[in-house]
């Protein structure tokens, strides 16, 4: 999950899914070649690459007769895109919120969208990350998924790019559960494991959670798992997350594992915000080889200091605190650093103008929220748009579901501005929650603000 608190989702079974394979995979590449017919049962569209970028590969799978497609996306550094032969890689899990089919909300959170964000990581992480994407409408618990990731790593491993020793798997909240999970499946595959604000793990249903969310522990995966250095981060204010967390941190400790639970006073849902962005997690999974003693042993002081310490990010900070001043209760992912962006007394004719920039021209600046729309009322989202120096596009999501992609351009708009209402139909006898995306992203070739005058559910 991102920004926002989600619900997990459990699906019985896959439907069928059409989708498209890469031949050529390059960075930022989008998958749009058909699947061929021909090959075996499980395999992956391309081979792994080893140019730095972002590239958008597919897996395909059958599980009990119905097919999987699975978008993947190949991180790699400037670093890694030199080393010759075999690199180090890492296994990364999304949360509940990042499904899909084409690779987009992997650059909302994790060790990708990090590496977008910070040149430096983008230049000096020192292993591959390699992110699936959970279909959508599906969750990683779905029956069968167990097995499809179990095949995809396999054929990861094939690939013969991967350093066999030092293969490493991470996850956050939902994707934490599968991290876990996975390396149950394989234990001996990877050399470490790491989870922040891992979703349940219990013997036992947790009596406060509702029923379709119970997330029974195969009785074995400690077991399995004791054998790997294990990091656990969660925020002491999520404290189901937080709870669950420090239960499997007892339960590994009292199995002998090497295992150091990491607990963020003050922090909600979101610690892996503080994890990903840091070196130092990159170099705490590299000082494990797999069948070695560690190069380098941290204390568990020295890794609480990683997971707890804010970021020096004072733009980023005045950009949440302005968002909630424009607009409460929506979340931002992937807004440009650039100093015009954030709230703005007065701009084009009008007042309280928030300016936001695309993080670069394939990444779009994301605002976000889950609105509960009272029993009985109507609602729309009112949304006024401007044109700064330049075009920009304006895409809008309600439930999935893009019910609006217009290009703000000089024709669009009157007296600068272009005014519309989505609607977000009514509540029956029961609220309604619906959730809300605006997309903000580079029209053309030359970079321009997006200026909002107003982003707001109106209820009726």
């Amino acid at each position: 999950m991102t920004m926002l608190a989600k619900a997990a989702m459990v699906c019985v079974g896959f439907a069928m899914m059409i989708g498209v394979a890469c031949a050529q995979p390059a960075a930022d590449q989008t998958a749009t070649q058909k699947q061929p017919q021909t090959l075996p049962s499980a395999h992956l569209s391309a081979t792994l690459p080893t140019a730095a970028g972002h590239a958008r590969l597919r897996y395909y799978t059958s599980i009990n007769g119905n097919d999987v497609d699975m978008c993947f996306v190949v991180s790699i550094s400037k670093k890694v895109s030199t080393m010759q032969g075999k690199v180090p890689a890492l296994l990364f899990f999304h949360g509940a919120g990042e499904a899909g089919t084409d690779g987009d909300r992997i650059f909302d959170a994790g060790p990708a969208a990090e590496m977008q964000r910070h040149p430096q990581l983008n230049e000096e992480l020192p292993m591959m990350v390699i992110s699936p994407q959970c279909p959508p409408g599906r969750s990683w618990t779905a029956a069968g998924m167990d097995v499809a990731v179990s095949r995809f790593v396999d054929l990861l491993q094939a690939d013969g790019r991967i350093d066999p020793d030092r293969f490493y798997v991470t996850g956050l909240s939902a994707g934490g559960r599968q991290a876990y999970c996975t390396a149950a499946n394989t234990p001996a595959i990877f050399a470490a494991l790491a989870v922040a604000q891992p979703a349940i793990l219990l013997d036992k249903p947790n009596p406060a959670m509702p029923p379709s969310i119970h997330m029974p522990l195969r009785s074995d995966i400690v077991d399995k798992i004791k054998g790997l250095p294990i990091w656990i981060v969660a925020g002491a204010k999520d404290e189901r997350f937080a709870a669950d967390s420090r239960t499997m941190y007892d339960a590994l400790t009292k199995a002998g594992a090497d295992v150091v639970y990491s607990q963020i006073d003050g922090e909600r849902h979101q610690s892996w915000e503080r994890l990903y962005p840091k070196s130092e997690f990159y170099q705490w999974l590299t000082a494990h080889v797999r069948g070695q003693a560690p190069a380098r042993k941290f204390t568990s002081d020295e890794l609480l200091k990683v997971a707890a310490t804010p970021l020096n990010d004072p733009i980023g900070d005045k950009l949440v605190t302005d968002l909630a001043t424009f607009a409460p209760f929506w979340q931002m992912v992937n807004c440009s650093r650039d100093p015009d962006v954030g709230l703005h007394d007065e701009l084009l004719g009008q007042k309280n103008v928030m300016v936001l920039r695309p993080l670069n021209a394939t990444t779009a600046c994301r605002i976000q929220t889950m609105w509960k729309i009272p029993a009985g009322k109507h609602a729309v989202l009112h949304v006024i748009a401007g044109r700064g120096s330049g075009d920009w596009q304006l895409r809008i999501i309600r439930d999935d579901k893009e019910v609006l992609s217009k290009t703000i351009t000089a024709d669009a708009v009157a007296k600068g501005w272009f005014d519309t209402t989505i609607d977000m139909g009514t509540a029956d006898t029961r609220p309604k929650n619906s959730r809300l995306e605006v997309l903000i992203s580079q029209s053309g070739n030359t970079p321009a603000p997006a200026c909002l005058a107003k982003l707001a559910v109106e209820i009726q």
